[in-house]
């Protein structure tokens, strides 16, 4: 009963975030740390508190190679240091990733990261195609919320998101 609430609560909060990024091009703050609370108590309801604080963990310092790697990538380019939250990448996007953090183990995480990142790049390319749309803007949090409500709606009913992975990649 307790893993239905927690579904429900995140699918209400992922929604609100599609929506809000999609409208304003913007995400009120407040829904990350509810999105963060939510996906640490559904991991927990799956594994242990260890397990759940290190795959965490371990996310997290993806996420951050990854803000790294990004900011030297465009610090080099532009042969100065930039800020890239100001041109290349919202805070909301950001902390979307960290929020998500404690919901999937390691491989899984960078699995929906990368896998998220190449379906709304070859969306948004062939939407530009069909459509001339010169704003520059792809609502990165938000389009990601909505490719993970249905990971987290199966994901209720097997052990973990990891297994049902392992289940379609054999």
């Amino acid at each position: 009963m307790q893993q239905a609430l927690f579904v429900l609560l995140m699918v209400g909060v992922l929604s609100f975030i599609f929506f809000q990024d999609l409208k304003d091009r913007a995400v009120s703050w407040y829904f990350f740390p509810l999105l963060f609370l939510f996906t640490f108590l559904l991991r927990l309801q799956k594994i242990d508190i260890t397990s759940c604080l290190l795959d965490c963990g371990l996310n997290m310092l993806f996420v951050i190679v990854q803000l790294v790697m990004v900011w030297g990538y465009f610090s080099v380019k532009s042969r100065k240091f930039v800020n890239i939250t100001k041109d290349y990448l919202g805070i909301g996007d950001i902390l979307f990733l960290l929020a998500i953090t404690p919901l999937f183990s390691p491989v899984v995480f960078v699995l929906f990261y990368v896998t998220s990142l190449l379906v709304i790049v070859i969306s948004i390319i062939l939407i530009r195609l069909v459509k001339a749309n010169k704003n520059d803007y792809i609502p990165l949090a938000g389009l990601q919320s909505a490719l993970l409500i249905p990971i987290i709606v199966v994901d209720v009913f097997y052990k973990s998101i990891s297994d049902l992975i392992f289940i379609i990649m054999s």
